[in-house]
Order: structure tokens, then sequence, then C-alpha cells
């Protein structure tokens, strides 16, 4: 009798079980007609059900959220979105359980690939639903950041018309603000010694000086104290290099640059008795203006002196740069501000902006408007597009010139005048226009200033000499004659900073510094492209030959108008010159002297005319002229 091997059971049985195992997958894998398989959850991260589950989910909360206006909107904006930013797809819609006829013999391997044909399809399906829902998110979050939310965000709004946000103080707010925010309002008493600060590209770092001599650069970030100096001189003014680890002073007799350590680097002699620093960080230019008048730059890369030039109007004490073309802007004692470039010795445009010596001086972020402060105590806006003011002037209030001026990233207006300080928002807009019933002789596009300010701050006992925003923050710094204070003027800071721009990245660290600082000097860019129109640089100008033959041209023609004048002018001048000359009266005597052979000659003509008018065709001809008149016409030229 013979007996079973176990192994070979098992064996078989084993194969039994992978058999139906995988002729399971196979029937699953064919009768999935929703796509929900493996390789479409793993790539996508959405099935089909999760994908029109989403779907109707996003639908569902459109609904329930959206006013039916908005919502109008919003289909736009997905229709628009979904037509811009997808590409058309060919799908192929096969179902799955597509019968094959028992009359049509098929082998096995036609039959598997009819299947996995099938598969395919269902998981291309499948993919494209999903990527279908992802757009559709990605369309309503764009819709919802780009068209509904349409408020202005980070400023103090009044509930009513009796609330007044300038009469909210920095204890109150910071009450309410985060306890991140709240840190940055604090008042710092130094001494009767009278502070100025400003702060760097990336408002991490600010440079504290006083007139006696005392520096110190402080992390607002840490409210920690870097780096502290007592120079025993007195310092006018300070500024940042292309790093917070340079920084430049106008001391009393010069400038001096020093390290984040305090250590001293260079001395510039050729900046004599200096009042005011500006450094252009994309030339690599230290300017600097002073008691002599002298508008000086000096590059701090390769340690040259520019140029310099001499403004002609005496001492100068306000001085700012223009972000956008990095023109300089100088205010004077005679009410005039001059713009200045290195390549021209003469200044670019003169403005006349106050009938006093102007004080401060502001040029917003986009280089488009400007503000200056005078003695008179008005504070004026001005379009630099036009050169010409764009409304009327503000008044401070206590009447008191204004000692510094700033303009926030948002365009918010900061003034100090005496020991408070003012911010107006939306300074730089029109205003809407007037009505018939307002008064006759104000023009419906006329400029009008903000009729309330938007915030305001006193420093009791203390007047402010320095009002400079922190960037990227909400923050504005004053320098008082009796330290420093912070304050949080919300909505002033826009938080768009550019990591990979050299200097502008508060969170840098050593590394970072390093490389930034290379690349700014590789694209550093030399003096002479520093125009008014900074779009000049960049554009194509026509052949040289051809702009030195029309300049030519226009030249010549506006010569010989000149010429013309002049003769036409001469000319009209001889006639009436010397009437009353001896040979002139001898002339006009020989007129009245009877003659014989004159009277026979007038007489002659006189008959002349006569027979001419009135003889006719033959009476009137001569004998040769009747010849001629007689004479066929091919002889008539032999006459």
């Amino acid at each position: 009798m013979g007996r079973k091997h176990p192994t070979s059971t098992n064996t078989e049985t084993t194969t039994n079980d992978q058999t139906k195992t995988k002729q399971k997958q196979n029937d699953t894998r064919r009768m999935d007609e929703t796509g929900d398989t493996i390789d479409v959850a793993r790539g996508l991260g959405l099935t089909t059900a999760e994908s029109q589950q989403a779907q109707s989910n996003l639908q569902t909360k459109i609904d329930q959220t959206f006013h039916p206006s908005e919502k109008t909107r919003f289909e736009s904006h997905v229709q628009s979105y979904t037509t811009d930013n997808t590409h058309p797809t060919t799908t192929t819609t096969n179902n799955n359980n597509t019968s094959i006829p028992e009359e049509t013999a098929i082998s096995s391997h036609q039959e598997r690939a009819l299947r996995r044909r099938a598969t395919n399809s269902t998981r291309q399906s499948a993919r494209t639903n999903a990527l279908q829902t992802k757009r559709l998110q990605a369309a309503s979050d764009a819709a919802t950041a780009s068209l509904l939310e349409t408020q202005s965000s980070g400023f103090v709004e009044a509930e009513n018309d009796k609330e007044r946000t300038y009469r909210l103080t920095q204890q109150t707010l910071k009450r309410e603000l985060d306890v991140n925010t709240s840190r940055h309002i604090y008042d710092l008493k130094l001494g009767d010694n009278g502070y100025r600060m400003c702060y760097d590209r990336s408002g991490r770092y600010s440079l504290l000086t006083s007139s006696r001599g005392h520096v110190a650069m402080m992390d607002n970030h840490t409210l920690t104290l870097q780096t502290e100096l007592h120079l025993n001189d007195q310092i006018r003014d300070a500024t940042f290099l292309h790093s917070s680890n340079l920084f430049a002073v106008a001391q009393e007799k010069c400038v001096y640059i020093y390290d984040g350590d305090g250590v001293e680097i260079h001395r510039l002699a050729d900046h004599s008795d200096p009042y005011r620093l500006a450094f252009l960080p994309y030339h690599w230019l230290l300017a600097s203006v002073g008691r002599n008048g002298y508008l000086k730059y000096h590059d701090t890369s390769t340690g040259e002196f520019v140029s310099s030039h001499r403004t002609k109007l005496g001492p100068c004490s306000v001085l700012r740069q223009s972000p956008s073309n990095a023109i300089l802007h100088l205010g004077h004692s005679n009410g005039t501000v001059t713009l200045f470039s290195p390549a021209t010795p003469d200044p670019v445009v003169k403005m006349l902006c106050h009938r006093g010596p102007v004080q401060s001086m502001a040029i917003s972020p986009d280089g488009r408007y400007m503000a200056t402060g005078g003695s008179d105590a008005q504070v004026k806006i001005w379009d630099l597009r036009m050169f010409k003011e764009l409304h009327r002037s503000y008044g401070t209030v206590n009447r008191r010139p204004a000692t510094s001026l700033d303009i926030s990233a948002t365009g918010v207006l900061g003034m100090a005048h005496g020991n408070l300080t003012t911010f107006r928002k939306d300074c730089f807009l029109r205003a809407p226009a007037l009505t018939d019933t307002e008064d006759n002789e104000t023009q419906v596009n006329e400029y009008v200033p903000h009729p309330q300010a938007y915030m305001s701050h006193s420093t009791p006992g203390r007047t402010i000499s320095t009002l400079r925003f922190r960037p990227f923050e909400d923050v504005c710094g004053l320098g008082t004659s009796g330290g420093i204070s912070s304050i949080v003027i919300p909505g002033s800071g826009a938080a768009q900073l550019d990591s990979t721009e050299a200097g502008c990245n508060p969170y840098a660290d050593t590394r970072m510094k390093g490389e930034s600082e290379i690349r700014s000097l590789l694209d550093k860019l030399p003096p002479h492209m520093i125009q008014l129109d900074p779009g000049a640089v960049g554009s194509i100008t026509r052949n040289v030959e051809m702009m030195a033959e029309a300049k030519r041209e226009v030249m010549e023609e506006v010569n010989d108008r000149k010429n013309a004048e002049r003769n036409q002018k001469r000319r009209e001048k001889r006639r009436m010159r010397g009437k009353n000359k001896v040979g002139k009266q001898l002339k006009r005597k020989a007129n009245n002297v009877i003659d014989g052979n004159l009277v026979k000659l007038r007489e002659k003509k006189r008959e002349l005319e006569e027979r001419a008018k009135h003889g006719g065709d033959e009476g009137g001809l001569t004998e040769s002229e009747r010849v001629k008149a007689e004479a066929p016409a091919a002889l008539q030229r032999f006459f």
C-alpha cells in the first residue's frame, strides 16, 4: 500500500493558497471602478473617493461662508484660475467591467492585457480627479486672499465718528498687544546729552549717538548691548555701512569708521567738519555734507575719494537719500532743496520749498514723494515726478518747526516737533471731489491734507531730535534730548523682506552675512550710473552719430531763426537812423529844385501810362510791340 508524502501535500496547499490570493487581488483590481488603488493613494495622497469628498466639502464651505455677490466673484476667479493654470489632458474612459464576447476566442495573455489597460485608465481618471481637487483648493485660497479680504490689515480703525485713534496711548497699546510686540515699547533715560539714532537695513541693530561722544549699538531682537564707546568728542551724526559690523561717525573734525567691536578702522580726513552722513548701499558710497557747504562722496570698498561738489548755499545740516535712484537731497538755509548726483557738479534739480530754512526732510520708499519741514512750522508734501507741491501744507500742533521727518514702508508720515510726534496715514492720496455747496474758489482736483492725525506721542520735558521707522516692523524709534524712546505704530511696517538681498535679512547668521556681503560687492554699481531717472540705465539709446546730427540740425535751425530776427531788428533800426543828416537834408532839398529835363521826363511817363490805360489794344502799343503781336507764334521768341 502506498502512502502520500507529507511534503508534497503541504506544497500543494501552499500553492493553492497563493493562487487564490493572487486571483483575489486581480479580481479586486479588475472590479475597482473608483480607482482606489495603492499607486494613486501613494502618489497623490488622494483617492477618487477622497477627492470627491473634498470637493463636496469645499463646495459646502463656499455656500455657507461666502455672500452671494462674493460667491459670483469667487466662481469667476476659479474659472480664470483653472483656465490659466491647467493643461489640457486627454483622458480615456473605459469600463473596467468590459465584457468579452463569448464568440471571440482570445488567449489568457490578451485577456490580461485588456484588464491592465482598464486598470491604467482607472488610475489616470483618479489622478486627474485628484489634481482637479488640488487646483480647486488653490483657487479658493487665492480668491480668499486677493478678492475677498479687502480690508487693510495692521492699522487701528475707529468704531464710530466720535472715537479718535490719536488718543490711543502707548500704555494702552502695551496692555492689548502680544508679548513680543509689547517688548518694543520702552524708554531709555541716558542723561541730557542729546541723542540721535538710526537703524540698519535689516532693522535688527540700532545705533545710538550722543552729542558728547557716547556711541552704542543695540540688538533689537534680544534688547542687549552689542558695542559701547566713549569718544570724548562731539558727535553730529552716525550711520551704518554695508553691514552692521561697520559704522561711520561724523565727529567734530572729520569722519571715522569703526567696526562691531568699537575699534577704529579708518579716518576720512577729506570729510572735514561734517554735519550729516548718508550711505548708498548699492554703490558702496559714503556721502557727507558739513559746515563748508561741500557734498563729498567716498568709495568704502576701495577707499578712493570719488567727487566733491560745492553747493554754494552755505552750511547744510539736512541730508537724505532717495531709495529709488540714490539721488541725495539737501535742505539749505534759504528754503531751497537741491538734488545732487556724484556724476554732475551742479544740482540736477533745485526747488524752492519754504520761505525759511529747511529743518527736516523725508522721502518715500518708492521715491515718488518728498516731505519737507521748514522753520515756518509747515510740512509740505511734494511730488518728485513733477517737482510740484502735492497739496497744502500741514500745520504742526504746537506751532513748532518739524525737527525730524520719516516715511514708513506703508506710507505713514511721522513728524517730530518739539516734544510731540504726530503720525498721519494716507497723506499721499488724492482727496475726493468737492461738492457744489463748498467753497467755489477751491478747485475740484485740489489736494487737501488728512483732517486728523492717525496717532500721536509725547515725551514731556525732552525735545525730539530724530524720528526713524524700523524696517519690517511696526516700531518707531525716537532720539530725544534725554535718551531713546521706542514706540509701536500699528500698520507702519511691511513684513515683506527679501532674504537674498544683502543686509536686509534680520535673521542671517555669520555665514549668510559673509555671502551676502560678497554678492553685494560683486553687484556694486559705479557712481556714474546714479541718475535722476532710474529707468534710463537699462534703456536703449540711438546711434551717437544720428543723435549728434539731429542735435546739429536743431542748433542750426535755432541759429538761423536768431540771425533772421537780429537782421530784421537791424534793418528796422537803420531805417530810422540818421534822418536829419546833412546828406539826407540836401537830397530832400534837391527834390524841391525845378529841372526842365525832369519835367519833360515826368510828362512823357504820364503820357505813356494814360495811353496804355485808355488807348485800347492798338493805341496802347508801340511799333515794336505791334510788330511782335502781328508775327506768328513760332516767331515771337525772336522779338
